[in-house]
């Protein structure tokens, strides 16, 4: 028995094929144990998900099977295995301090997170990521001096091009089924995504679908239409208010000033089902709603991203429209403009105005703001005695301070129209609804 036993392994050692399958199946159980933080979610995930669990095992199979094409297979496969354990390892810490799960993107921000890190680690645990990072730095280098240049051979070549070449071809064929809703790209939980179809899909998936593809009936004769469309409408609706300023001597000749405040932890207490309190906690929001326009609407993202939320509101455009786990401020909006609510006041006579607590490079806001419309911004850095919390965030009384001021000298003087967002940036909670409180006064 164990001859037998002994024999099957060398024969699975000696079989690449066999033995990168093998290979594959094993990490991408290991990356969704880590994906989900669970040990059991993981094996439930293969048995209960196994056409997604095997889609996910091709997509880390493929470059394995082409690295056999290279002399130095096996270092090519020790990183390829170190990538996809990082990313597992990188997303099971992320979620502990976030809903949502780790994406192309926030490679992209790599910058914006550094800043961070001091607000989300300790001392010494940044101190043992930076030992890590050296430590597989040098552990790659030892591997290439160390691990052994083999010979190619002419049938091995063969017949692992032809099976990594079938193995994109089948993963291309189910990818092209989402067109065909078997698999939804357009679930805007991005933490559903990857729970569903799997993290190796999903992480890929950022890394490709980027922007916003071309529709199918797009032409100028259908664009031709849609302004036209729009043109009757605005007529209408122009008439309309002709009408009703006549009918209302009271409509005020002045054009209010317009302040957008995003708060990314406030909650509501009441709208938590199980709390309980002996008074309301929130007296002034809640005048504030019974005397004014207020409501709920449905936000893109929860506990992360958050600057979707802020992308959509400003410029009416739905993230659904983008890549998973896309954020428009750091792949697009760094070099281009966008039409916002900030270009269409300053061409009713605003001045547009932006505050944040935090670095102006932080999401890229030193650039996108300006592509937003935005001629002036004003971040962390330029603002005087910050206080800090103790989570070590920077408190909003400076910047209703500054806002005050701002006001003062520029609006009451000068009579200037004033569109103004103020962003809080503060410690994401997960929330099981998508739903953020909105207040027109």
């Amino acid at each position: 028995m164990k001859e037998k036993i002994k024999k099957v392994l060398i024969s699975v050692r000696n079989n690449n094929i066999v033995r990168i399958m093998i290979h594959a199946i094993s990490l991408n159980l290991i990356v969704e144990m880590l994906s989900r933080r669970s040990l059991f979610e993981g094996i439930s995930f293969m048995y209960s998900s196994f056409g997604y669990f095997l889609w996910n095992t091709m997509i880390i199979a493929i470059p394995l099977f082409f690295s056999l094409l290279f002399k130095r297979k096996i270092f090519i496969q020790v990183v390829l295995t170190l990538f996809w354990l990082i990313c597992g390892f990188t997303n099971c810490i992320v979620l502990g301090f976030r809903a949502m799960p780790f994406s192309a993107t926030d490679i992209l921000m790599i910058k914006s997170t550094i800043s961070l890190v001091d607000v989300y680690f300790t001392k010494g645990q940044i101190v043992l990521i930076i030992l890590g990072i050296l430590f597989v730095i040098g552990l790659l280098i030892f591997l290439w001096i160390k691990l052994p240049i083999t010979e190619l051979k002419k049938k091995e070549i063969i017949i692992s091009g032809a099976i990594g070449s079938m193995t994109l071809a089948v993963v291309l064929l189910i990818s092209l089924s989402t067109e065909a809703k078997n698999i939804s790209t357009e679930d805007s939980n991005i933490a559903y995504q990857y729970r569903d179809y799997g993290f190796a899909y999903c992480f890929s998936n950022s890394m490709i679908n980027i922007g916003i593809s071309k529709p199918v009936d797009y032409s100028q004769e259908t664009v031709s239409q849609m302004v036209l469309k729009l043109d009757i409408e605005q007529e209408e609706s122009t008439n309309q208010s002709e009408v009703s300023t006549k009918d209302n001597k009271s409509v005020l000749e002045d054009k209010p000033n317009v302040i957008y405040v995003q708060l990314e932890s406030f909650n509501d207490p009441a709208y938590i089902g199980t709390a309980s309190v002996s008074q309301n906690p929130l007296p002034v929001f809640t005048k504030l709603k019974e005397d004014f326009t207020s409501g709920t609407f449905t936000v893109p993202v929860v506990g992360g991203g958050t600057a979707n939320t802020e992308f959509e509101v400003l410029t009416s455009m739905s993230t659904e429209f983008f890549g998973t786990g896309e954020i428009p401020y750091t792949t697009i909006l760094d070099n281009k403009t966008c039409d916002s609510m900030a270009y269409n006041l300053r061409a009713n006579g605003y001045n547009a105005s932006a505050l944040h607590d935090n670095d102006a490079s932080f999401y890229g806001r030193n650039q996108v703001y300006a592509n937003l419309g935005f001629n002036r911004f004003v971040p962390l850095e330029y603002m005087y005695n910050v206080e800090y919390n103790s989570k070590g965030w920077a408190n909003l009384r400076r910047e209703i301070l500054y806002l005050q001021y701002q006001y003062k000298d520029m609006v009451n003087i000068q009579r200037i129209q004033w569109l103004t967002i103020i962003l809080k940036l503060e410690l994401k909670v997960e929330h099981k609804k998508r739903l953020t409180n909105l207040i027109i006064i």
